[in-house]
């Protein structure tokens, strides 16, 4: 809801045409913990409305951090000491394991 204000708000400010948001874009806003709290979510919804192309608002156009969900959990921190090579066998083999289990 914050999101379609904060874009009603910024269409009559910098007089773009209204931009919708993807059913996917807005699944992965909502999802976000959005740390810098509704500020951050303001801000990045200005810059959206300024620098998109087109409508709808598409996942691509969304921030890194909003653009993958639960990317935190996802997240690898290796032990200090790993050798480098692990730690990129590791990342693979999850990335394998996620791509495999969206197909099934």
């Amino acid at each position: 809801m914050l999101a379609e204000t904060f874009l009603d708000e910024f269409s009559q400010v910098h007089r773009p045409p209204r931009k919708r948001i993807s059913r996917e874009a807005l699944r992965l806003l909502v999802s976000d913990d959005w740390p810098g709290n509704v500020q951050e979510l303001r801000n990045v919804m200005e810059r959206l409305m300024v620098t998109v192309q087109g409508d709808p608002i598409r996942p691509p156009h969304l921030p890194a951090g909003v653009q993958f969900e639960d990317s935190t959990s996802k997240a690898v921190t290796p032990p200090l000491g790993r050798p480098l090579r692990e730690i990129e066998l590791e990342v693979i083999r999850r990335a394998l394991q996620e791509i495999t289990s969206h197909r099934e």
